[in-house]
């Protein structure tokens, strides 16, 4: 054995490019023989997707008590409340869930604070005046 065809050799072993002899066409790379025909669909447009995890805490739905703090723990406590639905009435979950939130969206637009009770049992050594300046200067 020469130099050259222990080179030849080991480039062979290395690069294993004795495999593409041996391929078929649904192991070439970037190739599917089902596929290799037809053109993709263009645009492509993605699917939304839903952010997961792999593990989380259930929210204690049970304790009369518990009031989810934000939107995250109250979508983890309906979906703790609503898993094991009868799928007879998974239509009829879902329906009213969607008029539920369409009723707190709008009650969220009519939200109006309560006027504060001013408290006047203390009284302030230097009370605070409505300026009577057309301009007041702003700081």
């Amino acid at each position: 054995m020469n130099e050259n065809i222990i080179r030849k050799n080991i480039r062979r072993l290395l690069f294993e490019d004795n495999w593409v002899s041996q391929a078929t066409d649904d192991k070439s790379a970037g190739k599917f023989a089902i596929d290799s025909d037809e053109e993709a669909p263009v645009p492509v447009s993605p699917n939304p997707q839903t952010a997961a995890q792999v593990s989380v805490d259930a929210p204690p739905v049970d304790d009369e008590e518990y009031m989810p703090s934000s939107s995250i723990d109250l979508a983890k406590a309906l979906y703790e409340l609503f898993k094991d639905t009868p799928s007879s009435q998974l239509e009829w979950v879902y329906r009213n869930a969607h008029r539920l939130r369409g009723e707190a969206e709008q009650k969220s637009l009519h939200f109006k604070v309560a006027e504060p009770e001013i408290d006047d049992s203390v009284p302030l050594k230097n009370p605070v005046r409505k300026s009577t300046k057309k301009n007041p200067k702003r700081v």
